[in-house]
């Protein structure tokens, strides 16, 4: 797929925009909201299983565009992806992600989960988010069992008693709590960012850079669609490609909302991120660094900020 992905710019060429995309929580939305229709350059998505995964592409050249969550973002900067947030979205807690413990461990609180074995996949949005709850609760990694094991597998570690508690993200939860109606979810202070990166060899391309423009303030105004048309949101999304039943996307609807990615990078995004990234150095998961500095540039920032306020008024 990578070989296929680099026809895109090539040789300084600018046939398509080459956008990662995970589960089309990107390509839906603009669908839904017309943005698809004469961009500057061609929309070609590609769909990635999580954000190290996207990684891989941008390191080699196969992307100019994608989303992530902020961990897998600090992760790209850490092996030198050469990237650039150019728009992001906030999430609230214990919103899409979650850490549920099983019902017979006797974790009822975060501070609970020292010594317990917690299941969640490195290098994802879910280490970061335990990290930031383990803090919360006076705790580090160094107190918890990790257990480190595919998205896939994290609902089959409590089911099979591998783990204790685990992080579980957007579709897994409703189906988790529908079998262990008596499972304990436990209140974590912090959300997270998704976030929109760019290769600064893309943005050193006029057209692309051009393009990626387009595509952030298009992404804005597909976002305000969104909030306003939560129940094609619901159906489109959480029944159509989250596979939900109709109890289940109702129960992420009300969980996760609408939350835009196309915002503003703020001062408080660089913040989260350099607190996590701290976090994740402490346990040996990312070198020590600028790391999360890498990842932010004013002149970018503000040309692609003041494109997002445009598109939405």
């Amino acid at each position: 797929m990578l070989a296929a992905c680099r026809a895109g710019v090539g040789d300084g060429g600018s046939s398509t925009l080459r956008i990662g995309d995970q589960s089309k929580s990107l390509q839906l939305p603009f669908e839904l909201a017309g943005e698809v229709e004469g961009p500057p350059l061609p929309f070609q998505w590609m769909t990635f299983t999580d954000g190290p995964n996207m990684n891989a592409a941008f390191l080699s050249d196969a992307l100019d565009v994608g989303t992530m969550g902020d961990t897998p973002a600090l992760f790209a900067s850490a092996a030198g992806a050469d990237v650039v947030i150019i728009a992001a979205g906030s999430t609230a807690p214990n919103s899409y992600l979650q850490i549920i413990a099983r019902p017979d461990t006797g974790i009822r609180t975060l501070a609970d989960l020292k010594g317990k074995r917690i299941a969640f996949t490195k290098s994802t949005a879910l280490h970061g988010y335990l990290l930031l709850a383990l803090e919360h609760a006076g705790l580090s990694q160094a107190d918890i069992t990790p257990i480190d094991v595919p998205l896939v597998a994290l609902m089959r570690a409590l089911q099979s008693e591998a783990a204790d508690a685990a992080v579980l993200g957007g579709p897994m939860i409703p189906g988790y709590l529908a079998q262990q109606p008596d499972a304990v979810v436990l209140d974590a202070p912090d959300g997270g960012y998704n976030v929109i990166l760019a290769a600064r060899r893309s943005l050193a391309h006029p057209t692309i850079r051009s393009a990626l423009v387009d595509f952030v303030a298009r992404g804005a105004r597909a976002g305000e669609w969104l909030k306003a048309h939560p129940d094609i949101w619901r159906e489109e999304y959480f029944r159509g490609v989250q596979h939900q039943d109709e109890a289940g996307a109702q129960a992420l609807l009300k969980r996760v909302g609408i939350r835009p990615y196309f915002k503003t990078v703020t001062a408080e995004l660089r913040t989260h991120l350099e607190r996590q990234a701290k976090l994740l150095s402490g346990a040996g998961a990312l070198p020590p660094g600028p790391i999360a500095a890498d990842l932010f540039d004013g002149g970018i920032n503000r040309e692609f900020n003041q494109a997002i306020e445009e598109a939405i008024g």
